[in-house]
């Protein structure tokens, strides 16, 4: 009977175990993503700018130029 109680509650701290340290690998993964996020919003940065200059190029080719533009030169400008 005393094993049972024994085994019993060494079940039960085996899974609190388990899930504290699924926690912890939770933890450690966010914290890696809050690494690279600076890197990932730069990446961003560069992209973006990168399709409003491709855009605005192409605004410019097919667009006629007597229509006044929408959208300034400081639009989409990083702040």
């Amino acid at each position: 009977m005393l094993a049972m109680i024994a085994l019993t509650f060494s079940f039960l701290m085996s899974v609190h175990l388990i899930e504290a340290e699924a926690g912890l690998l939770f933890s450690l993964l966010s914290l890696l993503r809050l690494t690279r996020l600076g890197q990932e919003l730069e990446d961003l940065r560069t992209t973006r700018a990168g399709l409003v200059a491709r855009v605005r190029e192409l605004a410019n080719r097919f667009a006629d130029p007597d229509v006044p533009r929408i959208f300034t030169d400081d639009d989409f400008a990083r702040k």
